[in-house]
């Protein structure tokens, strides 16, 4: 009975080891797809929350969004350049993602103005490394 009892206590502990490091290892595949939902469907409150000071995406009231990098650089995207969409920019060692203002186009094509997001993954939450908007 002892021995049964010892092999079920290792076997939970087994698991628990496992599911502990298989949330730790995904977490950043996890936050990246979470927060590239949220931008690209233009929920920006819940994509703020996922920042971390001083980075910040705020929306305007006229439809345009004010983002703000860690330097503190401000720029603001009009509402005629979004949704944003993953990619469009090459990751380095300064940032880890990025994100592009597409435009609503209702096909593919050239895009006029476009901005890039530059992420960084840091514990859980993202900063914006930099932007680059051609306007």
């Amino acid at each position: 009975m002892k021995k049964k009892r010892k092999l079920v206590i290792f076997l939970v502990g087994l698991f628990v080891i496992f599911a502990t490091s298989n949330w730790w290892i995904f977490r950043y595949r996890r936050v990246v797809s979470s927060f590239s939902g949220h931008l690209r469907n233009e929920r920006y409150e819940e994509t703020n929350a996922m920042l971390v000071a001083p980075s910040e995406i705020k929306s305007q009231s006229d439809g345009s969004l004010r983002i703000v990098d860690d330097a503190g650089t401000e720029t603001i995207v009009p509402k005629a350049s979004l949704p944003f969409m993953s990619g469009g920019g090459q990751a380095s060692e300064s940032h880890s993602f990025s994100m592009t203002a597409l435009q609503n186009r209702p096909r593919p094509g050239w895009v006029k103005d476009p901005v890039t997001i530059y992420f960084r993954y840091d514990s859980g939450k993202l900063r914006i490394s930099s932007v680059d908007a051609w306007n």
